[in-house]
This record gives C-alpha cells, sequence and structure tokens, in this order.
C-alpha cells in the first residue's frame, strides 16, 4: 500500500489539501489516527478508529447555515433540518425512527451558523444497517407542504421556549452585540416573523440547491474501518438521487472566510441589557477572538477553559466561592 500523507502536528491547525491528488490523508492524534479521503464527487470522509470501542459514532455534515440565509430567508437551515426527518422517497417518518429505535440507537441533528449536521450513535454492529438510513434522509428527503405546516408549528414551539430561556436570550443578545445585522448575528432559528411567512417552495430550492456531494461530510468514530466505510457510504450514495454527481470531477467546496473584520463594525449597539423579571443576572462579557485555524486557538481554549469553563475555573471560584 502506498504511504499516506500524515500530518502530525494536529495542536496547529492546518487546511487540509482538497485537490484530486490528495485522496486520502492521516492525521497522528495522540497515538490515534484520524483519516480523511475525498471520495467521487467531493465528499468527504473523516474517520477516526478508537482502540477498544464496540460503539461508534456517525455524523453527516453540510455546509450550509444560518450565515448562508438571504433577506427574509431567516430560519430556513434549520427549518429544513427538520424536514429531513419527516420522510424520504422510499422511507415514511415512522421508517427512520423505528430503524434507530430497533437497535437502540440515537440519532438527531442540529444547525449551527455555519452548517448543518445529522448524527447518530450506536453499537458498531449496526453502522452497516443505520448508514444507508442516514444517507436517504440528507439525499431524498420528500418536504411536503404538509410536513412543512406541521414542523412550522413545532418550531414556533421552540422559539417560544428560547424566550423564556435566560441563557438563550443573553446568547443571542451577544452574537447582536458582536456582528450586529450581518448573517452571524442573526438567531440560527430565525424569528417568529419568517418562521411564520416561510414558503415551503423556499425550502426545498435551498435543499435542492445547496445539498450535494461536494459540500457532504461524512464523520465517524469508534469500531470503524475506513477502507470498509468508504465503500458502503460509495454504495448507498450510488442508489440514491445524487447519483449521477459521483461521476462528475467536483472538487470539496472549501468554506469561505467571513470578511476581515466584520465582528469589528461599530455600526451597532455594542451593550444590550435585558431587563427580565426574574433572580438571577446572565451575563456574557466577550468580544471578536481568533480566526478559526490561528495557531494559537488550540492554547487560548484552554486558557479561557481555565478562566471560566466549569466549577474549578478561576471565575466560579471566585464568584461562587
Amino acid at each position: 500500500m502506498p504511504s499516506l500523507p500524515r500530518y502530525v502536528d494536529p495542536a496547529t491547525p492546518t487546511p487540509l489539501p482538497l485537490g484530486p491528488n490528495s485522496a486520502t490523508s492521516v492525521i497522528d492524534d495522540s497515538g490515534l489516527e484520524i483519516r480523511r479521503s475525498i471520495l467521487p464527487g467531493g465528499v468527504r470522509l473523516i474517520t477516526e478508529a478508537i482502540p477498544g470501542a464496540l460503539s461508534a459514532s456517525l455524523g453527516m455534515w453540510v455546509a450550509v447555515g444560518s450565515r448562508d440565509e438571504g433577506p427574509g430567508e431567516g430560519g430556513i437551515s434549520h427549518f429544513l433540518e427538520h424536514l429531513l426527518f419527516k420522510g424520504t422517497h422510499v422511507r415514511s417518518s415512522f421508517d427512520i425512527a423505528e430503524a434507530f429505535d430497533a437497535v437502540g440507537a440515537e440519532s438527531n441533528a442540529a444547525t449551527t451558523k455555519e452548517a448543518t449536521y445529522y448524527w447518530a450513535h450506536m453499537v458498531a454492529d449496526d453502522l452497516p444497517a443505520l448508514l444507508p438510513v442516514l444517507t436517504d434522509m440528507v439525499t431524498d428527503s420528500v418536504i411536503s407542504d404538509h410536513d412543512v405546516e406541521v414542523e412550522r408549528g413545532v418550531i414556533l414551539d421552540e422559539l417560544a421556549m428560547g424566550e423564556d430561556s435566560p441563557p438563550d436570550v443573553v446568547g443571542e443578545a451577544f452574537a447582536r452585540a458582536i456582528y450586529g445585522g450581518s448573517q452571524l448575528g442573526r438567531p440560527i432559528g430565525g424569528t417568529r416573523q419568517s418562521v411564520e411567512a416561510m414558503d415551503p417552495g423556499k425550502i426545498r430550492d435551498l435543499y435542492h440547491r445547496k445539498y450535494g456531494t461536494d459540500d457532504l461530510i461524512v464523520s465517524v468514530a469508534g469500531a470503524v474501518d475506513h477502507d470498509e466505510l468508504a465503500d458502503r457510504l460509495q454504495a448507498a450514495l450510488a442508489g440514491s438521487p445524487w447519483s449521477e454527481q459521483l461521476t462528475t470531477n467536483n472538487l470539496p467546496r472549501r468554506r469561505t472566510p467571513s470578511k476581515p473584520g466584520l465582528a469589528a463594525s461599530t455600526d451597532h449597539e455594542r451593550h444590550l441589557v435585558l431587563k427580565r423579571d426574574i433572580e438571577q443576572a446572565h451575563v456574557i462579557v466577550g468580544g471578536p477572538w481568533l480566526a478559526a485555524l490561528d495557531p494559537v486557538g488550540p492554547a487560548s481554549g484552554v486558557a479561557l477553559n481555565l478562566l471560566g469553563v466549569g466549577m474549578s475555573s478561576r471565575l466560579f471560584q471566585e464568584i461562587r466561592e
């Protein structure tokens, strides 16, 4: 077997190559191997085999989040995330739920500002059976008008619960204080007004326009064989509506960084105080920080944990103890 490119300093973030000659790379992570392959169509597969593990965690990541939403689309990425559990052209929502429940697996999804991901945690022996289910959800969702109306009510309830949660409220206020009216400053779930006005056609358009092989990252950790999983993933995609994309020369699409200085703009209110009739105060103090690939990033993460995360942090000890 030919030697693979190896990256031996995971403490320094390094953009991995995405070109046609970068099929498989290996990262040494304290003695564990993280392998990344670029499959046909630009699909990225990343695995970490953990010795002694009996379970596996599977994630399918799509590079679309609230940052990508245009005017009048607030919350559309999160809305779409909900709908992918409602059924495909070959599986009903019950079939999807039953597939996971029958083997005691967990599954869920989440939307962030820059990505949407769908995940499952299972006994490793069940990975071959559940990989096609998650693949089907991501590649062949129906998104019917009826399901849109059902989930509209669910999402409005979620927004109402968030408005009653002080940590959620102060978190959204902090994002507005940092990013203002830019895409990164908007709430991931949208607003009541944007969700109520969301058009099913727009959601379907987003799905067909933004979900594709060149934006898909599949990650698995646990008891996993990288090469075997690559074969199974390609087989699952070959039987999906995305099969034609596998025959193209698509390369993975690298996420474009935000414009420099976006977080530092001062054309919006920087200090927000929201008054609520509650007993505790919820405070966030912060500001623009390092870029994602800054080599100081990992060290700064450790420092922030020492200063303010958890019961042993200096902040907790100073205020509570």
